[in-house]
């Protein structure tokens, strides 16, 4: 039996204050669940475990006060619309070992100005970051095969390695 996965969030309260709380994955997955966070305007960070391989469809969507995400090594799927309108999200740092990033997987985080993208990155997927109007260059690595639609904003700048 293996051992149960933990995110360590923190959340702000309504009158400011900030709390810290471990949030369980359901026993014996390794993926969060779709809707696991949805719309959860007071999460402010999370740090994923070591052990999650996929994070699942719309999982952080509509988390607006959400600032920091540390995603591990050992994921290799970012879902559909997994942090669509995380508006509050400066930077991403996506690990090496991310081979998929879904459909709209950041579309619409409007504050996101840095993402770095890693080697072995395959698929980015449609619509991906659209609306990230603040991010505006990416560096695309070699051995990416399919950028679909609509996968960064008009404004943003690609470099492909």
């Amino acid at each position: 039996m293996s051992e149960q996965l933990v995110l360590k969030c923190v959340f702000k309260r309504e009158n400011g204050t900030t709390y810290e709380c471990n949030v369980p994955i359901p026993k014996d997955e390794t993926s969060i669940p779709g809707r696991f966070f949805r719309n959860n305007t007071n999460l402010v960070s999370v740090e994923i475990p070591e052990g999650v391989t996929s994070i699942g469809r719309l999982a952080f969507a509509g988390c607006v006060g959400l600032t920091t995400v540390k995603i591990p090594r050992g994921v290799t799927h970012i879902g559909f619309c997994a942090f669509y309108g995380c508006t509050d999200l400066t930077s991403v740092n996506i690990p090496k070992g991310v081979t998929s990033i879904g459909e709209r997987a950041f579309q619409h985080c409007t504050g996101l100005n840095n993402v770095n993208l890693p080697e072995g990155l395959i698929n980015i997927g449609e619509g991906a970051f659209e609306g990230c109007r603040d991010l505006t260059s990416v560096n695309i690595p070699k051995g990416v095969v399919f950028i679909d639609y609509y996968a960064f904003d008009r404004y943003t700048k690609r470099i492909y390695e």
